[in-house]
């Protein structure tokens, strides 16, 4: 494999039906989609309505499970309440993956489902997008935060995260800094700040006609890897990011999904803006 997810793949729940959700589904098809060869390993029941999706990848993994993911978004105005009404199984790594075998490996669990055992290890480029980690839910089913074991991003070759995954961001930066090789924390349409080698690298957002953001902060840590493992360049891979997630938000889903070639062009843009 050049790209493999790990993490729960899921169905949103919308008024017209169930949509494709979670990280490890965005972040494979379009891996597939760019020409590399991708895979996912995840969980889902019986229920799941995207099988065929999943099928066109290079390798699934699938551990049975009574029930599949299922999130539910309620917007409030300008809040959003997220429903996790069902979980599927838990998955869990726990020895050494190959970059003989996988390329780049992306740890993305959706529903705190990913658990990494004291025997896991890799010599791949991991990528861990941590948001899932940091869920949990109460009584009524309503996502909430919940603090995560940092001591696992020490596995991880970047960490990407968004400025509104953890509460007190600012308090606990310092040590999200000292445990990552690279962490990424994105800002929306703002952009993202890199944190490497003891520099911050800012890089402005490509200014998108925003039609659907799901999935824009997982697709942003899938540029970064393919950019990077090219290059070994930061900055580059960082606007190969911000350039396939801006792609991400003007499409509907994984419908649509951009080619190389407009990739390339939207780089090439990117100085211009």
């Amino acid at each position: 494999m050049d790209y493999l997810c790990v993490g729960h793949v899921c169905m949103d729940m919308t008024e017209s039906g169930f949509v494709l959700g979670g990280s490890a589904s965005y972040c494979s098809l379009y891996a597939k989609a760019l020409g590399y060869r991708s895979g996912v390993i995840t969980s889902y029941g019986e229920e799941y309505e995207f099988v065929d999706l999943l099928n066109s990848l290079d390798n699934k993994q699938v551990l049975e499970a009574k029930r599949s993911t299922i999130f539910e978004n309620i917007y409030e105005g300008q809040h959003r309440k997220q429903i996790l009404h069902s979980i599927a199984e838990n998955i869990y790594l726990d020895e050494f993956i190959s970059k003989k075998d996988v390329s780049i490996l992306h740890l993305c669990p959706l529903a705190d489902e990913l658990v990494i055992g004291p025997n896991f290890s890799s010599d791949s480029f991991v990528c861990m997008t941590i948001q899932g980690w940091l869920r949990d839910r109460n009584k009524k089913r309503e996502v909430i935060y919940k603090e995560m074991d940092f001591e696992v991003l020490k596995h991880a070759d970047v960490v990407v995260l968004s400025k509104e995954d953890i509460p007190d961001l600012e308090i606990k930066l310092e040590l999200l800094k000292s445990l990552s090789k690279i962490l990424i924390v994105t800002n929306g349409s703002v952009g993202a700040s890199c944190y490497f080698e003891g520099k911050e690298i800012f890089s402005a957002a490509y200014p998108a006609k925003m039609i659907d953001p799901t999935g824009a902060g997982d697709i942003f840590a899938t540029g970064f890897c393919l950019k990077y493992q090219e290059t070994k360049d930061v900055e580059s891979s960082m606007i190969a990011a911000h350039c396939l997630a801006s792609l991400c938000v003007e499409r509907e889903g994984v419908e649509n999904i951009p080619n190389t070639m407009e990739w390339s062009k939207r780089v090439r843009e990117y100085s211009s803006i």
